[in-house]
């Protein structure tokens, strides 16, 4: 996937076109997610359902097209230089039968206001990696080409963390200066990196970082090397920089595409304490927490300069949104003893305020299904209500809201602006998200309804293909057996392929419900008529 602009055409033939990014979505573009950030700071957003979106540095399209299957009213346009990528892209929007997206080859720098308006612009991966003109003609599309109500989203590598990712970046350019290919250049900064890992003491500082980056840099795919370290471009700058820069062109700051970096409780006590003492405003504070995590990379969001936004945030806007989990339920609250959740990463986390509790276990158990918040307040009022021996609906309906707010912030749950959920679990000819059929059967990671990418195994892959609307339970157990006997995937019993026929039959119809049921659970199924 070419998400970032070469400085001219030959370049983004040697390279982009030559190693280009893999065909990835990417959660933090999600518009229902943008939307909800923007309602929770007060901005009128735009429902999905019926919004315009504008992708700059699309590369095959596949981050829209992800979007465009669950919002079938919505508009997607993509924009990338690279022909190749265009091309490859338009082929898999005709393949997924998707109407409502528009892949266009062309020169950010020379597009204008014809485009038309849009109510989300993306561009992530692009900013620090193209000149400086064409980081102000994706500003000013930002800006000139945003809606009222619009939110446009700037990924960018910033500083002060990229300091000493940018110094092996100039090692990496300085050792592979006179290999032309791309691909030789890549093996030979793996080969630098290893060279360094290796002769500094493991114990020293530099040692570890060095040991670090080679340990992420290993589980990279080619192409992130190329373009991330290796590209002619590559400029990380501050956070109040780009602010300035985007000032420029009326725009103002919304918010990060990860609300949890924005608060100090996230931080060490001490850190959190100091920066709250000095009284900063929100840019200034944002700027100091960089500096206390080294970040390296931001995902900034940005609105027009006179939209009306407000930071004290109205627990009643929330009632819009959509709710879903972002963690797993270890113990649930009893006779005393807290709550124990897993968030990412595996982190625990313990609750022992039984009426906090109550709330997060509720929204654990829905698993990957959307829950709207309407309704969770709806069954949790009488809940916290007999938790608390309280009857002032309207103080307790307040606390709730306060209680998610605090799980959004510590990154327990997600906002989106729309429903997340495609489908339930009772369709009887289950369907398969167009982009997931033709992900698996290019054998690559397929997108879900939050953009993350999933890995398929065979066994996976193969009911996805087949899932496509018009096979009931009966007819996909027989296509997944006549499959099997084909070797087209395996199935194993005590660690030995079955290859009984009947053996074959019965083990895949003790599969079946709770195969579809995960499907449905990881928004691979989309609701299908009767």
């Amino acid at each position: 996937m070419s998400n970032k602009k070469s400085t001219n055409k030959e370049e983004a033939v040697n390279s982009y076109d030559t190693l280009p990014y893999p065909p990835y979505s990417f959660p933090a573009t999600h518009i229902g997610r943008l939307g909800a950030i923007g309602r929770v700071f007060g901005l009128t957003t735009v429902d999905p359902s019926k919004a315009r979106v504008l992708e700059l540095g699309c590369g095959v399209g596949v981050n829209i097209m992800a979007m465009a299957q669950l919002f079938s009213e919505a508009e997607f346009v993509g924009i990338d230089s690279s022909k190749k990528q265009i091309d490859a892209g338009l082929k898999a929007v005709k393949v997924t039968g998707l109407k409502n997206v528009r892949l266009i080859e062309a020169d950010f720098s020379k597009l204008d206001e014809d485009l038309g308006k849009f109510d989300y612009i993306i561009v992530h991966g692009i900013y620090s990696w193209v000149p400086d003109s064409v980081k102000e003609a994706i500003l000013r599309i930002g800006s000139k080409n945003l809606n009222p109500g619009g939110v446009t989203y700037v990924s960018y590598n910033c500083l002060p963390g990229w300091r000493m990712r940018g110094a092996l970046r100039d090692m990496m350019i300085m050792h592979t200066s006179g290999i032309p290919d791309v691909l030789a250049k890549v093996a030979q900064s793996k080969a630098l990196l290893k060279f360094l890992a290796e002769s500094c003491a493991q114990e020293t500082p530099y040692g570890k970082y060095l040991a670090q980056e080679l340990d992420l840099i290993s589980k990279c795919d080619d192409s992130y090397i190329a373009h991330d370290f290796l590209e002619t471009e590559n400029d990380a700058l501050y956070f109040t920089d780009f602010l300035k820069a985007a000032a420029k062109h009326d725009l103002n700051y919304l918010g990060d595409a990860e609300p949890s970096t924005m608060v100090t409780d996230n931080l060490p006590a001490e850190a959190a304490k100091t920066l709250k003492s000095l009284n900063l405003n929100l840019l200034a504070t944002e700027q100091y927490i960089d500096f206390v995590r080294n970040r390296m990379f931001r995902s900034t969001l940005l609105c027009h300069k006179d939209a009306q936004l407000n930071r004290n945030i109205d627990p009643s806007r929330l009632e819009s949104l959509n709710i879903s989990s972002l963690i797993m339920l270890k113990q649930a609250y009893k006779d005393g003893q807290p709550a124990i959740f897993v968030g990412a990463g595996g982190v625990e986390l313990s609750i022992a305020e039984p009426a906090t509790a109550t709330i997060f276990e509720m929204i654990a158990k829905q698993g990957k299904t959307s829950l709207s918040v309407e309704e969770l307040l709806k069954e949790s009022i009488p809940l916290v209500s007999k938790i608390l021996k309280a009857t002032d609906e309207a103080a307790i309906k307040s606390l709730i809201s306060q209680i998610l707010l605090q799980g959004y912030f510590k990154k327990m749950l997600d906002f989106t602006l729309g429903a997340l959920s495609t489908c339930t679990t009772k369709s009887e000819n289950p369907q398969s998200l167009p982009l997931a059929r033709l992900q698996v059967s290019e054998g690559l990671r397929v997108s879900s309804n939050r953009l993350e990418m999933l890995n398929a195994d065979p066994y996976v892959a193969k009911l996805l293909t087949l899932c496509d609307g018009a096979r009931d339970k009966k007819t996909l157990i027989a296509a997944m057996v006549e499959s099997l006997d084909k070797k087209e995937y395996q199935l194993n019993e005590n660690n030995q392929p079955i290859t009984d026929a009947k053996r074959a039959k019965l083990v895949v119809e003790k599969l079946y419900d709770g195969s579809i049921q995960n499907l449905t659970q990881l928004g691979l199924l989309v609701s299908k008529a009767s």
